[in-house]
């Protein structure tokens, strides 16, 4: 008959329940430490990177009153990537630099 399958057709969805804390395991002390650098060249990386715009990479968290910033494997893998090609010198100037426009009246 025609049409006799369309009833027995079924799309099967599967449910996951991830951990996004188990995702977004690494704090800025860890994720310097595992590089091997400071935590603010650390996030000089970050920021030159713009990991906190990446939601791959990045995801804050409220628990209680307190906000969480943490970062995923994905994170540490471009930022590992990023230290064997980039400048270290360069990147810490362009953040220094960022820094103090964002800081001063009228900047960003």
């Amino acid at each position: 008959m025609v049409g006799e399958n369309d009833d027995r057709t079924h799309e099967a969805t599967l449910v996951r329940e991830v951990n996004l804390l188990d995702r977004y395991s690494m704090g800025l002390q860890r994720l310097a430490k595992t590089l091997g650098i400071t935590q603010p060249r650390a996030i000089a990386l970050v920021h030159h990177l713009k990991l906190r715009e990446d939601e791959a990479s990045y995801r804050e968290f409220r628990i209680g009153g307190i906000l969480h910033k943490r970062y995923s494997s994905k994170a540490l893998e471009q930022l590992q990537q990023a230290m064997t090609s980039l400048d270290s010198a360069d990147v810490w100037q362009e953040y220094r630099t960022d820094l103090a426009t964002r800081r001063k009246p009228g900047g960003r």
